[in-house]
């Protein structure tokens, strides 16, 4: 809800400890690594533990978080709470929210993501408005004592958190199921088979005098013994635990990849954007509704996907997440070619409302990219990845512009990182396309082949 407010809530502060926009970044990579570690072990936690559990112990470490940036009166401090606990908390939660949405739904998956993102983006719009209050009235400390009272409320999220398995619907299974294992089954003694052709040959007398449910949990029994695979050493643990499979998989993929990296690209402008407007001689009113035209612009389209998320699936979320990232891409460039307040929040607006397909859309892309066995780990190394661009890239990013003293660069250098994306992604879905038309070409080659042999032979 507030994220997009770390620079008008934590400006004075920054000026006062001398954080600068390389250490700003460092914060970002810190915070970005603490999501991206508990997010990727999120799916090794929930074997220890409950869903609802690990969820509490998230919402548990994202408000000590939350109270210790309160009392954070020096860098460290503030890395540890603000960086380490908000992170951590936040990594988990998110991962499981994403996990319970793709379990609960399938065809319109889409749909209520949305639904779950505009809440969000409601939230967000409200928020700058709130902070500008709260900061003249109560200053610093008493605004985020009241960002601590919002946190609560995850608690009452996590307590109303219930896994998909309590909702499934229990089928019994049909009589002629069970007697179709006795198909299988023929009594060696009797003179009479149970049934007309038998395929199995008892050698035990006693199993004919079983019932059907003694045989249906003897065939259980043996199919799960039979799946039961024999514990390795350490080497196989850790190869479980880190999942290089999957994880070669994700990397190979530009639907994979291009939301993570375009998602620290969208973070990181995100978090340098209040900086860049105040050193344009911004004042905290022009400011404040800069940040709220951007989150109205996310909101609004967060608010379109709910009632065109047929048509996004029919036409293919991958193209229009790609149509998003150009949005993202022009208007950012606009953005920075011109100088007029006026001009420049349209073009903040625009990049709202590209910002929202770059939110919204990379759990359904996932989903549509790995099974549901593999989408909480994918979902883990999504924030791994992401953390670590965050941390390795972010600050270099930053410190680029402490050695220019310029914003524009570093926007630059953002903006680019879409325009690689773009390219990229698009020569790898013309080449899909492309391959998967000859497939259907030559498939449709063989069959007419196949028909007028047909026809030869009948002559």
């Amino acid at each position: 809800m507030f994220a997009g407010c770390f620079g008008l809530i934590f400006n004075d502060f920054l000026i006062e400890v001398d954080m600068n926009s390389t250490s700003v970044t460092l914060l970002m990579g810190v915070s970005c690594m603490s999501v991206a570690v508990s997010g990727y072990f999120t799916s090794n936690l929930c074997k220890i533990m409950s869903m609802r559990k690990c969820a509490l112990l998230s919402a548990v470490i994202l408000n000590i978080g939350s109270l210790g940036t309160v009392f954070a009166n020096t860098k460290i401090l503030f890395f540890i709470f603000q960086g380490v606990f908000l992170g951590a908390g936040f990594g988990v939660l998110y991962t499981i929210t994403c996990t319970l949405l793709n379990d609960y739904f399938i065809k319109r998956r889409l749909l209520f993501i949305s639904i779950a993102q505009t809440v969000t983006g409601i939230s967000a719009l409200l928020a700058p408005q709130l902070v500008k209050l709260t900061l003249e009235e109560y200053g610093y400390r008493g605004t985020l004592i009241i960002i601590c009272c919002f946190m609560l409320q995850t608690f009452v999220a996590v307590s109303l958190m219930q896994p998909v398995v309590w909702h499934m619907k229990k089928v019994e299974v049909a009589d002629e199921n069970t007697d179709e294992i006795k198909l299988l089954l023929v009594d060696k003694n009797a003179n009479e088979t149970v049934l007309s052709t038998p395929l199995i040959t008892m050698t035990d007398p006693e199993l004919a005098t079983k019932t059907k449910e003694e045989i249906h949990h003897d065939i259980k029994h043996d199919i799960e013994y039979s799946d039961e695979k024999p514990t390795g050493g350490i080497k196989q643990k850790i190869n479980e635990m880190l999942d290089i499979k999957l994880l070669k998989k994700f990397c190979l993929s530009n639907a994979s990849m291009g939301p993570t990296f375009c998602m620290f690209a969208e973070m990181n402008f995100t978090l340098m954007l209040p900086q860049a407007l105040y050193e344009m001689k911004w004042d905290q009113y022009s400011v404040a509704k800069a940040i709220m035209l951007n989150c109205f612009g996310d909101l609004v389209t967060r608010t379109m996907f709910i009632f065109i998320s047929k048509w996004v699936t029919k036409l293919g979320n991958q193209e229009v997440y790609l149509i998003g990232l150009v949005v993202a891409f022009v208007s950012r460039l606009c953005m920075l070619w011109t100088e007029k307040p006026t001009v420049v929040l349209l073009f903040i607006t625009l990049i709202g409302v590209a910002r929202s397909s770059i939110l919204v859309l990379p759990p359904v892309i996932l989903a549509e990219v790995f099974t549901p066995e593999e989408f909480t780990k994918a979902m883990g190394i999504f924030m791994m990845l992401f953390g670590v661009m965050n941390l390795v890239l972010g600050p270099a990013i930053g410190a680029v512009r402490d050695m220019t003293k310029s914003y524009p660069t570093a926007f630059y250098i953002i903006t680019t990182s879409f325009a690689v994306v773009i390219l990229l992604w698009t020569l790898e879905l013309v080449y899909k396309k492309n391959k998967n038309r000859r497939k259907l070409q030559l498939l449709a080659a063989e069959e007419l082949k196949r028909k007028r042999n047909k026809n030869r032979g009948n002559q």
